[in-house]
């Protein structure tokens, strides 16, 4: 998160971040559990900005929209 928000980074992948990892079961596998290899060969298509592909997924499982 401090890599992301605070230093603003642009290729973070927080690989063990239970909402990132919810949320690409839900987007790329039907809700069926990923294992870490997966995840990983997913977001090699989000270089060098996987930190918008992360922000992203994160807004999609949002109950809510979030205001900024």
């Amino acid at each position: 998160m401090l890599l992301i928000f605070a230093l603003l980074r642009p290729d973070v992948f927080p690989i063990d971040d239970i909402g990132l990892i919810r949320g690409m079961e839900k987007l790329y596998n039907e809700g069926k559990a990923l294992e870490k290899p997966q995840l990983y060969e997913i977001a090699e298509n989000w270089k060098p900005y996987r930190t918008m592909g992360v922000w992203y997924i994160w807004r999609s499982i949002d109950p809510e929209p979030v205001e900024y």
